[in-house]
């Protein structure tokens, strides 16, 4: 168990380095898991605590806010991903970005 500060945090734009072998994956959210911590893992390897936090990030000029994790730097393949009892499996290409909507 870790402990996180109770914070505002509004997402900045992410700079991504894509490759033949590595991505990344945005999993688009309402705004009732603002804050809530997303886990992920390949689909061939166990929950070991990896994880990132649903954000508040702009989603573009007149478009308001959206609510996103962004998994990033991840090796092309499955994962798992879970929210408490709540579980997805993505499947991630090298060079580019795999969505979601949870």
């Amino acid at each position: 168990m870790h402990a996180h500060r109770d914070i505002c945090v509004t997402a900045q734009p992410a700079v991504l380095e894509l490759g033949a072998n590595v991505g990344a994956a945005v999993v688009y959210t309402t705004a009732a898991l603002d804050g809530k911590e997303i886990e992920i893992k390949p689909d061939d390897g166990d929950w070991d605590g990896s994880h990132t936090a649903v954000r508040r990030r702009p989603a573009g000029p007149g478009s308001g806010l959206q609510f996103a994790a962004l998994f990033f730097g991840l090796r092309a393949g499955s994962y798992d991903l879970r929210l408490g009892d709540d579980s997805r499996r993505i499947e991630v290409s090298g060079g580019s970005v795999t969505e979601l909507n949870w």
